[in-house]
C-alpha cells in the first residue's frame, strides 16, 4: 500500500542517467580499495553532475538508487558502497527473511532498500518520510529495484494525528536529512500528515515488528 503520490516516480527515474559516469565509477573502485582516507578521497573526487542510478555495495544487497552527489549520504554509498557501517551491520544482522522492518525517517531509503533485500518477498518494510522531495526519491528507488515489499508512507510520526508544518533541507547544504518542525518566525516549509506510529501500522495491517529504526528530529 502506498499512501503518497506515485506520479513523481517515473519523473525522478526519467530525469537521471541510467548509470554512474566513468569518473565516478573509477573513484568508487579506488575508494573501496583504500584501507583509510576513503572519505577524504570521495569528497575531493566528487563534483557537480546530473543525478544518476548508482549501486550500493554487495554487502548491503547491491540495490540501485538515484544518486545526487550533493547529498552526503548518497555520495558515501556511491563511493564506499554503504552508509554508517556499524548501524548497517546491526540492521542486517538482526533481520531475517520474512521479517518486518519499520523505517521512521526513511530519507531516500538507504536502510529501507537494504532491509527489503534482506527480508525478501515474504517480509515487509514500512518507510515513513514526510519531505516530498525525499519521498519521491524513496518511491523511485523502491521502483528501480522492483521491491514490492516496501510500503512508502508520506507522513511524519507524531504523538497525535493531524498536520505538521516542517522545514526541509537545503539541496546544496550537503545533508539532506535535516527536516524539522518549522519555527513560526522562520522560513516557510511544507505541510505533512502527522500520525501516531501505532495507528499507522494498524491502518496498514502490520502485526509484530521485528526491528524499528528511527532517525527523526
Amino acid at each position: 500500500m502506498n499512501t503518497g503520490p506515485t506520479s513523481s516516480r517515473p519523473a525522478v527515474l526519467a530525469g537521471c542517467r541510467p548509470a554512474a559516469p566513468a569518473w565516478v565509477r573509477a573513484g568508487a573502485v579506488l575508494a573501496r580499495l583504500l584501507p583509510a582516507g576513503r572519505y577524504r578521497l570521495m569528497n575531493w573526487w566528487a563534483r557537480p553532475t546530473a543525478p544518476f542510478l548508482a549501486r550500493a555495495g554487495r554487502g548491503v544487497g547491491g540495490f540501485r538508487f538515484v544518486c545526487d552527489l550533493r547529498d552526503s549520504t548518497a555520495r558515501e554509498v556511491c563511493f564506499t558502497g554503504r552508509y554508517e557501517p556499524r548501524e548497517t551491520a546491526v540492521v542486517l544482522a538482526l533481520l531475517r527473511p520474512g521479517a518486518t522492518f519499520v523505517d521512521v525517517g526513511a530519507n531516500w531509503g538507504y536502510f529501507s532498500l537494504a532491509a527489503a533485500g534482506r527480508v525478501g518477498p515474504a517480509g515487509r518494510v514500512v518507510s515513513l518520510e514526510p519531505d516530498p522531495r525525499l519521498f519521491a526519491l524513496l518511491e523511485a528507488n523502491a521502483g528501480a529495484n522492483a521491491f514490492g515489499n516496501i510500503h512508502p508512507v508520506r507522513a511524519a510520526a507524531a504523538a497525535g494525528p493531524g498536520e505538521l508544518r516542517l522545514t526541509g533541507f537545503e539541496e546544496d547544504g550537503g545533508n539532506w536529512g535535516l527536516t524539522r518542525v518549522a519555527d513560526e518566525a522562520g522560513p516557510a516549509g511544507f505541510t505533512a500528515r502527522a500520525t501516531p506510529l501505532d495507528a499507522e501500522l494498524d491502518r496498514l495491517g502490520v502485526g509484530p515488528v521485528d526491528l524499528l529504526k528511527m532517525d527523526i528530529e
